[in-house]
């Protein structure tokens, strides 16, 4: 069995299951704690950020993988024998008839196992020869266990089968595996050892997110159901969530409650906004508030557009179950590239912090837009000759270049802010959202590095005929650009302080294009941060000397001045800058130099280049 394994990929995660010494009084704080959070939330902290917990708990942040690899043989398109390892979120990219789905399908097939012999079809059978496939599941026994004991906890009725899971445990090493094998009779047998451990898995529970979600309108009105278990092709139940049970199921919820509270936080985190429902829901339908403003405005369901409808029933399944193995296919339906990459940025963060172990499939890039180094995994499905395929980790550009992604993906904002490093976007994403929160990144406009030397290599030209061997049009690149550079001036009136940047300033001159280059006012962009931001971010001692150039100084110098330092780097400095200004949002941070003028010209050119790309009807 070891060597079958081989194969499988290992991620190990620090475990944090609690402090080690609370200290003095810390019981009485977190009773504090708990009854302020009732008093506001009007609810028991029973259930929350995804995960089933009883008020008075603590709150486990250990990572879980309840299957931990699983291997095919005859199953479909995978004649050989194909061994995926999961990690607590593991993404199948890859083109159509690939043999994604497959992947799932088998998934679920282990987890709808209700007997020795379920009744299954002939359909999950390799054509090729074949008279009975198999897929095995390599289970983590701890981690399932854990969840089946919050599950008993939070009333469900699993307490046999945790008593013979533990036994189970104190005679086994090793984590279990399942075997699971259908046949051309139409049937799924499963050796009686191994009953034991489909149960659990089918408890944890296994959650599917079809790649049909959609709802059908005008829905019945009165219909009630705690939990939907729909029937598929081959007659085996699943626990699968689709638009049609939003309503239906959250008319049924205690509200306020622990699952309608988490339904509003996830459906918040989903769209990037904030999430209002009514507690006395209407016969035939509700009306949802969306926005961050007060009022919000109101939408009835009905009327809500796909992506949004898409995002609240990822969000019910989220509340609804509290935590399982998760099967996502094409997340991408119906969503901006921006809420797909919200639905994956909370998803990952859930399944880092919470009980939930995720499978998705894709075509889409902007799914793949999030470390991979953290419990995420990609996988790439290519289909080989003969129909066979082939499974295994890719590099990121090579499952790119699989799904189509060519270096044009850039021009999809209507604009690119062209920054000299990550620092500079940090600080300008930032002012933006400060001072006009109604740009959207990724769909309005996006950051791209030049680094600084970069523009050695640059045009201003505007026609290509006439550039010289080895320069760059950087305007042609995309018709929305615009240009951040540090001036590196020594005071004012003083020449920049980099003569290729002065040369490449003076040919926008010329062309007219100047009003899409930004030059600071002050040496840097840091010049733009004011004193107590800093003494904060640099950890300098309570002051810090006043510039005596008005702007032209070095942050750096000033900052290892006041006994401060930029170990970190610049990067790790601005996010500790920005993470300051945050935290103090009423402070008003654009009255440094000509920041505020500037970022209303920076807005203004967005908004330009939105105007010419969709005219308002």
């Amino acid at each position: 069995m070891a060597e079958e394994w081989a194969g499988a990929r290992r991620f190990r995660a620090p475990l944090r299951r609690g402090p080690v010494d609370p200290g003095p009084g810390a019981s009485g704080r977190r009773a504090a704690l708990l009854a302020r959070l009732r008093r506001v939330l009007g609810i028991e902290l029973a259930q929350l950020d995804g995960g089933v917990r009883e008020a008075g708990r603590q709150v486990r942040l250990t990572p879980v993988r309840f299957v931990r690899a699983m291997q095919l043989e005859g199953f479909r398109a995978y004649q050989r024998k194909h061994t995926l390892a999961l990690n607590h979120v593991t993404v199948l990219a890859g083109a159509n008839n690939a043999g994604k789905s497959a992947l799932i399908t088998a998934l679920r097939r282990a987890s709808a196992i209700t007997s020795a012999e379920t009744p299954g079809t002939w359909h999950d059978v390799s054509d090729r020869g074949f008279e009975e496939a198999q897929v095995r599941v390599k289970l983590g026994r701890h981690d399932a266990l854990a969840r089946l004991k919050e599950r008993q906890s939070a009333g469900a009725t699993v307490v046999e089968q945790v008593a013979r899971v533990e036994a189970s445990l104190g005679e086994a090493r090793t984590d279990p595996v399942l075997v699971v094998k259908p046949n051309r009779r139409d049937k799924i047998n499963v050796e009686p050892a191994d009953l034991e451990w489909a149960r659990v898995l089918a408890q944890l529970p296994v959650v599917v997110l079809p790649d049909n979600r959609q709802p059908s309108w005008p829905l019945a009105p009165g219909a009630t159901a705690a939990h939907r278990t729909a029937t598929a092709v081959d007659g085996v139940v699943e626990n699968i969530v689709d638009g049609n049970l939003v309503l239906p199921t959250l008319r049924t919820w205690r509200r306020p409650g622990p699952r309608w509270q988490a339904f509003l936080t996830h459906a918040a985190a989903l769209l990037g906004r904030k999430v209002i429902l009514p507690h006395d829901l209407d016969e035939h339908g509700f009306v949802v508030y969306l926005g961050d403003h007060v009022p919000a405005i109101s939408y009835w369901i009905e009327a809500l557009g796909a992506g949004v409808l898409e995002q609240l029933t990822v969000a019910f399944a989220l509340a609804q179950y509290g935590g399982g193995l998760l099967l996502y296919e094409e997340p991408e339906q119906h969503l901006h590239p921006h809420l797909q990459r919200l639905a994956m940025q909370h998803l990952v963060k859930l399944c880092r912090e919470g009980n939930w172990q995720a499978v998705v499939t894709t075509h889409s890039n902007h799914v793949l837009d999030m470390d991979e180094r953290k419990g995420v995994s990609i996988f790439l499905v290519n289909e080989a000759p003969y129909a066979e395929r082939r499974l295994g980790r890719a590099p990121i550009h090579g499952v790119l270049d699989a799904l189509g992604v060519r270096a044009s993906s850039l021009n999809e904002p209507n604009a690119v802010i062209r920054v000299e490093g990550p620092s500079d976007a940090t600080y300008l994403r930032f002012f933006l959202r400060v001072a006009h929160p109604d740009l959207v990144e990724h769909r309005d406009f996006t950051f791209d590095f030049l680094g600084g030397s970069l523009l050695k290599h640059a045009s201003a030209a505007l026609d290509p005929v006439g550039i010289a061997d080895g320069l760059v049009a950087l305007f042609r690149l995309h018709p929305g650009s615009c240009i951040v550079i540090d001036s590196d001036r020594d005071g004012r009136g003083a020449a920049m302080g980099k003569p290729y940047a002065a040369r490449f300033v003076e040919a926008t001159e010329e062309n007219g294009w100047s009003k899409r280059v930004w030059v600071t006012e002050g040496r840097e962009i840091e010049n733009y941060l004011p004193d107590a931001v800093l003494v904060v971010a640099g950890k300098c001692k309570p002051s810090i000397p006043q510039d005596p150039s008005g702007g032209f100084a070095r942050f750096s110098d000033r900052i290892k001045a006041a006994g401060g330092s930029l170990r970190g780097g610049k990067v790790a400095f601005a996010r500790a800058a920005v993470e300051h200004m945050t935290e103090h949002a009423g402070t008003d941070w654009l009255g440094e130099l000509d920041l505020r003028d500037r970022i209303c010209e920076l807005a203004g050119f967005i908004r330009g280049r939105c105007d010419q790309v969709v005219t308002p009807v």
